[in-house]
C-alpha cells in the first residue's frame, strides 16, 4: 500500500492543477460559432467535446467517437486541401469541389479502400455545396461509412461530417445527422 502512495499523490496533484474537462450534453440551443461564422444544432442528447479541432471544428458524439461522430469545421481557402497542396475558392463548382475533396481525403488518409457511394450537389446553409457518401475500412478491417457536406464560400471551406461503423451505428444515427445538417446556417 505504501509504495502506491506517492503515485496516488502525484495523480491527485496533477488532476487538481490541470482540471477536468467534461463533454457537454447537447440541448435544444444551436451551437453558435461566431468566430467561424456558422450555427449548428447537433442531435439532442449527443455530447459536445470541450476541445476544438485545429481549424476550430467542433466534435459531437453519442456513444463515443469510435462509434459515431459529427465534426463541423471551417478551413481557410489557402491550402484547404493540404494533402494535395491546393487551395479552395468561393467559386469552385460542386463537381470540382467533390473531386478535389475525395482526392485530398485519399491522399490524407493514405487509405486506398475509400469508395465513393454517392456524390451530389446540395445546399449547405443556403449555399451551393456537395454531399459525399463514402465507405472505407480502417487499419483493423472495420468498415466505416461517412457523409460529408461541404460548401466553399467567401469565408472558407465549411464541412459537416458524420462517421460511424457501417454495422449498426451508421444506420442508427444517419437520420439524426441529416436533420442537424438542415439546421446549419452561416452567420
Amino acid at each position: 500500500m505504501s509504495r502506491w502512495l506517492p503515485t496516488l499523490a502525484a495523480m491527485t496533484i496533477c488532476l487538481a492543477f490541470t482540471g477536468c474537462t467534461t463533454w457537454q450534453v447537447v440541448d435544444s440551443t444551436p451551437l453558435s460559432e461566431s468566430k467561424y461564422a456558422y450555427e449548428f444544432q447537433a442531435p439532442a442528447d449527443w455530447y459536445l467535446s470541450p476541445f476544438k479541432t485545429p481549424d476550430g471544428g467542433r466534435v459531437f458524439t453519442r456513444d463515443g467517437t469510435p462509434l459515431q461522430l459529427i465534426v463541423t469545421a471551417r478551413t481557410r481557402h489557402k491550402r484547404a486541401f493540404q494533402a494535395l497542396e491546393k487551395d479552395s475558392s468561393p467559386d469552385m463548382l460542386p463537381q470540382d469541389l467533390a473531386e478535389t475533396f475525395v482526392a485530398n481525403l485519399k491522399a490524407q488518409l493514405a487509405n486506398d479502400t475509400i469508395e465513393v457511394l454517392s456524390s451530389e450537389p446540395v445546399s449547405l446553409g443556403g449555399q451551393p455545396g456537395i454531399r459525399l457518401y463514402l465507405e472505407y475500412k480502417n487499419d483493423s478491417g472495420l468498415r466505416y461509412r461517412s457523409v460529408y457536406y461541404a460548401a466553399s464560400v467567401t469565408a472558407g471551406l465549411y464541412t459537416v461530417r458524420f462517421e460511424a461503423p457501417a454495422l449498426h451505428y451508421f444506420d442508427r444515427h444517419i437520420d439524426e445527422f441529416e436533420l442537424s445538417v438542415a439546421s446549419f446556417r452561416f452567420l
